[in-house]
């Protein structure tokens, strides 16, 4: 998106989405999942494990409905450059929190290894994920631009959903549906997102609000009932779930359905910066929360004293990850003119 079409309820789901998931790496710290789910408050902890869970399905579903139009041309896959631009320079800031300040042995072949098999950053999983989604973008775009009406749609939706998302939801007793293909979950996502923006959901954001709040104890509830009352079932109920489908759709909606035309202007500023900066800071927030968690859970040590602390230390993660972001930016804008005046001397 250009600054003149930028839709500023798409960088509020991007940014809410950068939150969710630096929030899922506190509940990943908290303590959570060694408790039983019993009392209010380790089933609000849940509820809210739950919402952040809608951090990696609402990117893909942003994916699906900014680039659903995309075709094969080498003007879309330069737009790899960025993706990869980042990914290496978030690395690089990586390494040197590895080696200045965690005090790890990092070496050549560590530099080597660690940027090709994504393991610089800890959370570089997503990279990989993504560099294979973005080669099948021009495909699934035909496949979704193809079908000729709404229902042909929504049965393509179904029948990935049922491949990639049933299986959890309904294989809590015995296998009722084959688990082979749930790693299918980022197309469905994508495939979800490029049919928002189709036809565009219409539903009220205070209705659209009012079906997350209820799905959220909902779904926690049925995890109880399906999987018992151990909190380490949540590791379990992950993007593959239908549960968590749900609860990201119904978030992905309410946010694009909330009105954000009377935003003060330097909040919608402030959430357009950091949708811009998303990916890079989702990347470094693995050094931010490798500085914060090892002290808050020292100084912090009962699950019952942590959960107030949720918001705060997230935020706090964020404001740490951010500026690095901005860093990383700075140094990628160099590079990618550097990288394309070599691809462009290479035409000649």
């Amino acid at each position: 998106m250009t600054e003149k079409k930028r839709d500023l309820n798409l960088d509020l789901i991007r940014a809410s989405a950068l939150f969710f998931t630096v929030g899922m790496h506190f509940m990943d710290n908290s303590g959570l999942y060694e408790l039983e789910i019993r009392g209010a408050l380790p089933v609000l902890a849940a509820c809210l494990r739950m919402l952040f869970t809608a951090c990696v399905p609402m990117f893909l579903m942003l994916s699906g409905f900014l680039c659903r139009k995309r075709t094969l041309s080498k003007r879309y896959y330069l737009r790899v450059l960025r993706i990869l631009e980042t990914y290496l320079i978030a690395s690089a800031l990586c390494l040197l929190y590895r080696a200045l300040i965690a005090g790890e042995a990092v070496d050549l072949r560590t530099v080597f290894g660690s940027v090709v098999n994504f393991y610089a950053s800890g959370y570089a999983w997503y990279v990989m994920m993504y560099l294979g989604l973005f080669l099948l973008m021009p495909f699934l775009n035909l496949a979704f631009n193809g079908l000729e009406t709404r229902r042909q749609r929504l049965v393509l939706i179904g029948s990935f959903f049922v491949l990639s998302h049933l299986p959890t939801l309904l294989n809590f007793r015995i296998q009722l549906l084959s688990v082979w293909w749930k790693n299918l979950y980022p197309v469905t996502y994508y495939f979800t997102g490029a049919y928002l923006a189709e036809y565009r959901p219409r539903l009220p954001a205070k209705k659209a609000l009012g079906l997350l709040a209820a799905l959220l104890p909902l779904s926690v509830l049925s995890a109880r009932f399906a999987y018992g009352a151990s909190g380490a079932h949540l590791i379990g109920m992950t993007y593959d779930h239908g549960a968590v489908y749900a609860v990201s759709l119904a978030c992905f909606v309410t946010l694009y359905t909330l009105k954000t035309a009377r935003l003060p202007a330097r909040l919608a500023a402030f959430i357009g910066w950091v949708s811009r900066l998303s990916f890079g800071a989702y990347l470094l927030s693995w050094v931010s929360d490798g500085l914060l968690y090892p002290v808050f859970t020292r100084l912090v040590p009962a699950f019952e004293a942590r959960l107030p602390w949720a918001l705060p230390v997230t935020a706090l993660s964020l404001a740490i990850a951010l500026p690095l972001a901005q860093l990383s930016e700075w140094l990628r804008l160099p590079l990618d003119k550097l990288v394309r005046r070599a691809l462009a001397g290479t035409e000649r």
